[in-house]
């Protein structure tokens, strides 16, 4: 499978984090935060606590009592903090796996093949799209990061069952960097397909032509109406031209975003792969560190190049 994760009854759609269903990192938190708040020995002491207040402001005045519903305050206040911070800060580790592991059986029983055929979906129409465009660049970045993707499951595999705490972590990171992979590939054939339109292929062939053109004339007249009608239009097709540039060095950009996550999937697998025993819990913080830094800096791009697009 290429990687899921899930939920208890939660809906799908509350779960999900990407366009292809997997949360991510931040998503999992939230979940053992709302769980962590949910729970009985917290959101009982914290009722307590509410309505306790709630009799000082509107009832203490009338029917005394202040003293009692402030001990009750103070009591169910603390229990309520110290069984969140037990459940959310203290056993983080612990929940985390569970959580990772819900996730996984949820999405695997509510979406598991659908997202397996929209991941394959989408791989194969940018290699497609890429092979159309005649875009080597495009296509190698593709089969690069499917290949590191593909190599990398088995290791997450092994790991995770002779190790799940200290795996936990990895396989929605690296679920999360192998998508954004795809976004901007995706990102940068949609780019592509503008840049090699016959209509700006044509506007290099119209450019020389008008240079040709108002050079001939500026041997006449140089001023004439038509002369500057013609520079007119040439002025407008540089811009043009200009745009395409610009255009193409955000493709430069997506496709090294899209390398560095596929780096980074290759430096996971040799990690992984190389692990010791006596050294597992620092080499998997580094691979996390590592993992997020990619998935942070590729999110920045997409989101500073849909800024430039609105």
């Amino acid at each position: 499978m290429e990687n899921d994760t899930s939920t208890r009854p939660r809906k799908p759609e509350t779960i999900r984090s990407s366009s292809f269903g997997i949360p991510s990192e931040k998503i999992i938190r939230k979940a053992l935060r709302s769980d962590a708040l949910q729970h009985p020995a917290t959101i009982i002491p914290l009722a307590s606590c509410l309505l306790s207040t709630i009799y000082i402001v509107l009832y203490a005045p009338i029917f005394g009592g202040s003293e009692i519903a402030y001990v009750l305050i103070i009591s169910s206040g603390l229990t309520a903090t110290g069984s969140f911070l037990w459940r959310y800060f203290i056993r983080f580790n612990e929940e985390y796996v569970k959580k990772t592991q819900e996730l996984l059986d949820a999405l695997d029983r509510e979406g598991g093949a659908r997202y397996r055929t929209e991941l394959r979906q989408t791989r194969e129409r940018l290699q497609i799209g890429f092979l159309d465009a005649n875009f080597s660049e495009g296509l190698k970045a593709i089969q690069a990061l499917v290949h590191e993707y593909k190599h990398l499951q088995p290791i997450l595999i092994s790991r995770r069952l002779s190790d799940p705490l200290s795996f936990a972590h990895i396989p929605v990171l690296v679920e999360e960097t192998y998508q954004l992979g795809l976004g901007v590939l995706g990102h940068a054939l949609e780019l592509v397909k503008t840049i090699q339109s016959p209509r700006n292929q044509r506007l290099r062939t119209e450019i020389t032509n008008l240079e040709n053109e108002i050079l001939s004339l500026d041997e006449g007249d140089p001023h004439s109406a038509r002369a500057q009608i013609k520079e007119q239009i040439l002025i407008s097709h540089k811009e043009r031209i200009e745009l395409i540039g610009r255009l193409e060095l955000r493709v430069d950009e997506l496709l090294h975003q899209a390398n560095r996550c596929e780096a980074t999937l290759h430096q996971t697998r040799i990690e992984l792969a190389a692990l010791k025993a006596d050294s597992v819990e620092t080499s998997v913080s580094e691979v996390i560190q590592t993992l997020q830094q990619t998935i942070r800096q590729a999110k920045e791009v997409q989101d500073e190049l849909k800024k430039l697009e609105q």
